[in-house]
This record gives C-alpha cells, structure tokens and sequence, in this order.
C-alpha cells in the first residue's frame, strides 16, 4: 500500500505507541493515528508523511476492537487528559510496561534491563489533586454542537484540545478530579459568566479572567482555588472569593495570581491572599508539605505512596550548619549502582549507555536517573556506598 499524504485508506490498528497513538503498519510501513485502539480497523486520512513513519487522522472506525469500551467521559475523544478511557485499566498498565522496555532498549540500548510490573492506582478516576482550567473567549463546539445555530460560541473554561494553543474545551465535568471540584469549577463559571468582564482572548491577548486552578489536599480534604487574571481587580476577585467561601466550608485557600505575560503560563508575577492561607497541607506517610499556588506537588498523591521510600539527605544551611531530614524518594532507577569498580563489566556497559541518554534522552534522565542520584546519600537502594560521579 503506497502511503501519501492527504490520501484516504483503511487500516488494522496493532498497537499503541509511547504517547498513546494507535500503530498501524501498512506493508511494515509505521503509521500512528490517534483515538484509536489494537484491534481496531479505521478509515484514516494522512495528514503527515516523513521518510520512515506517517500520522493520520481518524475519519471512521469499520470494526471496533473488542478492547474498545465507551469512555467514562464525554470529553474523552477531544481532551487531550485521558486518551487511554476507551481501553480497561488493566490493560494500561500492561502498555504502560511495555513502552518502558521499549523506551530502555530502543533509546537506551538497555535491553536486558528487568522491568517490574507496574504498581496500580487505588484509583482510576478521581485521583488528581490538581487541575487547571483555561478560560476562553470563545470555546471550541464540541461536534454535536455544530449543527446547532442557537449555541453560542462564547466563554469556555476548560482543558485545550490537544495540538492546539487557542482552542479550549468547555468542561462542565471532569473525571480524574475529585466530585467537589466540578461543583467549584461550575460556581467559578458562573460568577464569571455574569461578572461583566471578559475572558482572556488567547489570540488577541485581551480580556480579565485567564485560568482557573484547583488544589486539593487528599489527607485533610482541603481545596486550594488559584484565580489568575491578566490585570488587578481587587474588587471583583474579592466578591469571588467571599462567594466561594460562602459556598464551600472546606476552601482553606482562595488567592489571585496576576499576570500579563502573552505565553500561556498560569504562574502570577503578583499574587493576593483572598482567603484563608496561602498554602494547603498534604500528608505523605508521617510527613505533612506545605504547597502552594505556584509550587510543584505531585498531582496524584495515591500511587506515589505505594512506590514511596524514604531518604535521608544531608541539608547544609547558609551558616554552613549540617542536619539530616528524610524526603519521598520513588522506586530506584532500573539502571542501579553508579559506583562500580572502575573497568567491571557493569561500569563499561553503564557509562556509554549513560552519556549517550544523556544527550538524547535528558527528560527521560530527569525523571529516572538524575534527580534520585543527585539528591541521594547512598549509591542505589540495595548498598551503602557513597555517592560518586563519573
């Protein structure tokens, strides 16, 4: 089958790839199509095509997978938070493993590395504690929409559709947040709806009210709403806040994040206290953190326990004073003992593999390798040795 792009032809879908895009191999030639699962069989438009892969566009599913099932969300399809919706949990965790050995031994030449099953979440739904709503001058119809002259394309709080910077979808109910934060986000909504300012235009760069953000402590069932504006608007942001507070007994913190910058950074170059405190408190094990608006937590607190150990890490203050405190570490990195004795066979396969990973893969190092070494006062979880660098 000749691949072109713009044409229109039907393929079996046999896999996903890493990103969560259906694989299809047209006479080995690899073509990814997003919203799409093993097993599917779809008419698809080309709407890229490179030397050794292609993307298509889903125009219809002939014959559905019998992995497929009718996503929880009716935003599943267009959002880009939860791709995976239409396939069983179980089966995530199994393509979850699955791109982790590929990524070690296509990227990482590490093919012999063991891979462990990956530990599931407490919880498939209603696990994130936070989320961040963009507001829209004027929101993207969803296609049932469409055909209806009567709807009006105005304002829309939500998540944007993925690929794009200026098109957000209006979320009246998100199911990877807690139920209570629906019902803030659809009080927000309707304050602004009726408070006389307009929403950011993220073409234009103009109007007043830029993002909704929502924060919840999972351990003490508080929230965190975080009202970004592009100008100061003491007053209006005031009357939200009593509002909320009025309507929610549990708001432990309402503040107003202002910024004027044109990238779509939610991040407040002033921030006013509107109520409570500025931070909530979260509790990891015996260990209770401080977050706020703008400080980096991780959103799903539930899996983090279960693969959670605890470091100790040496502390040096400004006055040079030396204290031990312990942190949450994750599980340890699958490449294991930095320390080998020089010219073991372990120290000869590891060091090419980590240089190399290191100038192609440095997001992957981020998360997997630097930030457990760097911090760290042992070697790896299994010994007792000093940390040393290459």
């Amino acid at each position: 089958m000749g691949i072109k792009k713009r044409s229109v032809c039907e393929l079996e879908i046999i896999d996903l790839a890493f990103g969560g895009k259906g694989l299809a191999k047209p006479d080995g030639f690899p073509v990814f199509v997003d919203r799409c699962v093993p097993g599917d069989r779809v008419r698809v438009k080309i709407v890229k095509k490179k030397k050794g892969w292609a993307e298509a566009k889903l125009i219809e599913i002939l014959s559905r997978s019998s992995l497929r099932r009718e996503a929880r969300c009716r935003y599943a399809d267009f959002c880009g938070g939860c791709k995976w919706q239409q396939i069983p949990y179980e089966i995530q965790l199994a393509y979850k493993k699955q791109h982790v050995v590929q990524s070690l031994a296509h990227i990482g030449r590490l093919s012999h590395v063991p891979v462990k099953e990956v530990i599931p979440s407490d919880q498939a739904f209603e696990y994130r504690n936070k989320m961040e709503f963009s507001c829209s001058a004027r929101r993207w119809l969803m296609p049932e929409e469409l055909a209806d002259d009567t709807v009006a394309k105005d304002l829309g709080i939500g998540l944007h559709v993925p690929g794009t910077f200026d098109q957000v979808i209006d979320i009246h109910h998100c199911d990877i947040m807690p139920e209570q934060g629906n019902a803030i986000l659809a009080h927000v909504r309707e304050f602004i709806r009726t408070s006389g300012l307009p929403a950011y235009h993220l073409r234009h760069h103009t109007g007043f009210w830029r993002y909704v953000m929502l924060r919840h402590s999972v351990a003490l069932n508080q929230w965190m709403v975080n009202i970004v504006t592009r100008d100061k608007n003491r007053s209006v942001v005031t009357r939200l806040a009593d509002s909320l507070a009025g309507s929610f007994d549990n708001l432990a913190s309402i503040v107003n994040n202002i910024t004027d910058a044109k990238s779509g950074v939610s991040t407040g170059k002033e921030e006013i206290l509107l109520h409570g405190r500025a931070v909530i408190t979260e509790r990891l094990g015996r260990f209770a953190f401080e977050i706020s608006a703008n400080s980096f937590s991780r959103p799903t607190p539930g899996p983090v326990k279960n693969c959670m150990t605890w470091w100790p890490v040496t502390v040096i203050s400004s006055a040079g004073k030396r204290s031990w405190i312990c942190i949450p570490a994750p599980a340890p990195s699958p490449f294991g003992c930095r320390t080998r004795p020089p010219g073991s066979p372990e120290s000869k396969l590891l060091k090419p593999r980590w240089r190399m990973l290191k100038k192609t893969q440095p997001s992957i190092l981020s998360t997997t390798v630097n930030f457990w070494w760097a911090i760290s006062g042992r070697c790896c979880r299994n010994c007792q040795k000093p940390r040393t660098l290459w």
